[in-house]
This record gives structure tokens, sequence and C-alpha cells, in this order.
């Protein structure tokens, strides 16, 4: 991904958040209802990172619950949510942003980036 000055960086960098941010419960749901009532929101991105919220109680919970929480989370995840994000498509992605999306620089740089990688794939896919 672009940094702020529009450039490609060097070497590898950390990944930086995606349009995509699901919680367990969310791509459960999400995964029953299909993608065609996802619609993209930056909002739920800032709700489900960063805001040190929780959706267990710490202070009470027991180490066994901690154990089936996370258990849950990833079976969901591993057995259920990679074979569903896979449909999660470019073309999906691109249109989830342009059509919901506020225009936020990260917004736009991810639109740039998934349309570069669109083109990209086309011009190799032509060439072989």
């Amino acid at each position: 991904m672009k940094n702020h000055d529009g450039e490609y960086p060097d070497k590898i960098m950390l990944p930086q958040v995606s349009p995509f941010v699901f919680n367990p419960i969310d791509l459960k749901k999400l995964m029953q209802d299909g993608l065609n009532n996802y619609r993209y929101d930056y909002e739920k991105i800032n709700e489900d990172i960063g805001t040190g919220n929780l959706p267990i109680d710490l202070e009470n919970i027991t180490p066994k619950e901690v154990d089936e929480y996370i258990e849950n989370i990833l079976k969901i995840a591993l057995n259920e949510g990679s074979e569903f994000l896979k449909e999660l498509k470019p073309e999906f992605t691109l249109y989830q942003l342009k059509e919901f999306g506020k225009e936020l620089w990260i917004e736009q740089n991810w639109i740039s980036d998934i349309e570069k990688y669109i083109t990209d794939k086309k011009t190799f896919a032509n060439n072989v």
C-alpha cells in the first residue's frame, strides 16, 4: 500500500487495516446472510479495532470460559471464515469502497491499490 506521499515502499511493511473487519459474531451472521447484504462502513473498523472494548468480561471470566470463547472464535475463523472470505474479491471490495466510502485517505489508497491490482492482473493475463 502507498504511503502518505503516494509512493510504494521499498520494503515490505507491516500490514495496514483492511476495509473488512469482522468480529466472529458478525462473520458468522455474514456467512449465513451472504455478501449481498454486506455494506462497507469505515466506522465499523474503528468500532472493532483499537477501542479497547472486548465482548467478554475479563474480570469475571474463568480460564475454562476463556478457552471455550477462544476455541469458538478459532473454529469460526478456520473452518468457515477463511473459505467465506475468499468471496471478497477485489472487484467486490472496490465497489463497496466507491459506493459506501467517505473518501478518506485510507479509502482512496485502498481504491487506488485495488484498481492497480486489477489492471496489473488483466495485463498479466493478456500477456500469458
